[in-house]
């Protein structure tokens, strides 16, 4: 299925061309098929408009409701919000967000580069058409859904998680209201599975990026501004206390992270 590739950034043009640009071209997109989505008040607009074909300009819409956690901050949260409404208005069905700073796509288990990326899209794509209207979002993994424990959880999925993060597979014809300044991913997937909507990560290839607390620019000012990832992870458990937990994560570096207690979260099947 035909798609588009939609990449958010926030002055980091130089960052964007050096890392998920390179591996997009690399894959076999051109410069008609990607877009650059910047907000108004990124005041380096010029240098993107220098590098890349097409970059969208969007003003931040601070209509979410949710003042516990959707407070007026430069986050993610508006240019997703923003993208399902340009691509529907420019009749755009298919596409994928992407952030600015991906390193490479591997194929989990090994360490072997993705070199057919475009076709594997095209292919999902064609998949996430033909299921269901609830299911709202699909996603790839990432090289942090590897970490601790979370390895074994992992071995033992045959095709989906019910998570989703980061690299998300889009349909302007379902449309979703990202929620959550901090952690817009978590919350909203959080949101639909809480109400029967359906969202599912991959599995196969993942994606490998800096954690964002060491990376620079984008969400890192915000990050150390607001106590590092101390607050991300509680954005979650304000949004769905019943069902979401904190707890440490990591192998060496330990950092707060939130915990989905999917039972009391999402609807289940019964099976006999």
């Amino acid at each position: 299925m035909k798609h588009v590739i939609c990449i958010l950034s926030f002055r980091r043009a130089d960052i964007l061309y050096k890392r998920t640009y390179k591996l997009i071209r690399a894959a076999g997109y051109n410069d008609d098929e990607i877009f650059i989505f910047v907000s108004d008040d990124d005041e380096t607009q010029e240098d993107y408009k220098k590098k890349f074909k097409n970059v969208i300009i969007f003003k931040r819409n601070y209509f979410e409701t949710d003042e516990r956690i959707n407070r007026k901050e430069k986050t993610a949260l508006h240019a997703r919000n923003f993208i399902y409404k340009y691509c529907r208005d420019n009749n755009i069905e298919a596409f994928i967000t992407l952030d600015d700073d991906y390193k490479c796509f591997c194929y989990i288990g090994c360490k072997v580069t993705v070199k057919s990326l475009k076709k594997i899209n095209e292919k999902i794509f064609d998949a996430f058409k033909s299921m269901p209207p609830r299911v709202k979002l699909l996603a790839l993994a990432q090289s942090g859904d590897f970490v601790c424990s979370q390895r074994i959880f992992i071995a033992n999925q045959k095709i989906f998680c019910r998570k989703v993060m980061n690299y998300f597979y889009c349909l302007s014809s379902r449309p979703v209201g990202w929620i959550g300044v901090l952690n817009n991913d978590t919350c909203t997937y959080a949101k639909l599975a809480n109400i029967g909507e359906l969202c599912f990560t991959v599995w196969g290839i993942h994606l490998h990026q800096p954690r964002t607390q060491k990376n620079s620019g984008g969400l890192t000012d915000l990050y150390k501004s607001e106590g590092g990832t101390y607050l991300k992870a509680f954005y979650p458990l304000l949004a769905h206390p019943t069902a979401v937990r904190i707890k440490f994560l990591g192998t060496n570096d330990f950092r707060l992270h939130h915990s989905i207690v999917w039972k009391k979260l999402a609807s289940a099947v019964l099976k006999k």
